[in-house]
């Protein structure tokens, strides 16, 4: 358990004088607290633009129309949209969502296809004028840019632009299916090798101190021809997780925000209910309701399970479905459960048997 600091804290008052007295402003940046030599890290740089940067988060969206650029260096910045026109051309829409529009899009340079997310800002804001809407923006661009390496299972971002209006996302191509599409037709042997790649994924994001906050079937997409390869895509809604103090020391995330952005912070249990709802879905082939997981949790034997879900399978959805097992579990944890060792084991005595019968 971590010390107490002995003492009072400062006032601001106090704490303003001192740096009058000392001849330190808080304001002023030392020339090379952003330089390369700080790494992808940026520990210094960006925290002091968090701090700085604090009005840009807030209210209305007036004065300077850059939400990102001036914190996140990697975000390029457009005078216009006319010049990201100059750079892709534009396609049909092929996803919306409650704040966006998904496009298909090709690099003109290079002649790679690409998808773009398109955030018209004016329109958000007039919708929703909380700056939470801000943050949820910023926190995205920051995933991407960022915070999250990059990860098989995890959607490709290939840059992230803002212009005056617009925020672009420009990432991967996916299939046109996703999970939603095919759970349903998906036996326990298939299930078991998605929903591992999922948790995977999920942990991976849950390392950088970010909970995703809307995984759902409908935000992993399958890649073209490989049907066993969930993509987590859209951290629209991702928030900040909640962490020991010091743990927060050690991730980038806490350093990006300003002070009054880290309050919003979730549990990482949100997304260990969301996993527990979609590996019901690959199990009985149904949508989770809130009817389907009080049988599942009171009496799991009536439930119709697809054929072959083993007790393996069943009680790691068990485990999703109790809320002092989740406590007590990361999603790193599930990733050492019966279900996934015991497909393991199989598929080695199935190799074996395999090279047996080449002899």
């Amino acid at each position: 358990m971590p010390t107490k600091r002995k003492g009072r804290r400062r006032s601001r008052s106090q704490r303003k004088r001192q740096k009058v007295e000392s001849g330190h402003s808080g304001s002023v940046r030392d020339k090379d607290s952003d330089s390369e030599e700080d790494g992808p890290g940026f520990r210094s740089g960006p925290k002091v633009r968090a701090d700085q940067a604090k009005t840009d988060m807030e209210g209305p969206l007036t004065g300077d129309p850059y939400l990102l650029t001036a914190r996140l260096p990697k975000v390029v910045k457009l005078r216009s949209d006319e010049e990201m026109t100059k750079i892709y051309n534009f396609e049909g829409i092929i996803g919306k969502g409650d704040f966006s529009v998904v496009r298909k899009c090709t690099e003109r340079e290079t002649g790679d296809v690409f998808a773009v997310k398109e955030i018209d800002k004016p329109f958000v804001f007039e919708r929703d004028a909380q700056k939470v809407v801000k943050r949820s923006m910023f926190l995205e661009a920051a995933c991407w840019t960022y915070l999250i390496p990059p990860h098989r299972n995890v959607v490709k971002v290939h840059k992230v632009y803002e212009s005056p209006r617009m925020i672009y996302i420009v990432m991967e191509l996916l299939g046109k299916w996703t999970l939603d599409n095919s759970a349903a037709g998906m036996s326990c042997d298939e299930a078991c090798i998605a929903f591992k790649k999922i948790i995977e994924a999920v942990a991976h994001i849950h390392d950088v101190g970010v909970v995703h906050c809307d995984l759902k079937a409908e935000n992993i997409c399958l890649r073209d021809g490989e049907r066993l390869e969930p993509v987590i895509i859209d951290l629209g809604n991702a928030k900040p997780m909640i962490l020991p103090k010091e743990n927060e020391e050690e991730l980038q995330i806490f350093n990006l925000l300003a002070p009054h952005e880290k309050r919003r912070k979730v549990s990482r249990d949100v997304d260990m209910q969301a996993l527990g709802r979609i590996l019901e879905w690959l199990l009985t082939g149904q949508k989770s309701t809130p009817h389907s997981r009080a049988l599942l949790t009171v009496k799991g034997n009536i439930v119709q399970y697809k054929e072959g879900v083993t007790p393996y399978a069943k009680d790691l959805l068990d485990l999703l479905y109790t809320e002092r097992e989740r406590e007590m579990s990361t999603v790193s944890d599930l990733l050492e459960h019966f279900w996934f060792l015991e497909k393991l084991e199989k598929a080695r005595e199935d190799a074996k048997m395999e090279a047996r019968g080449s002899v």
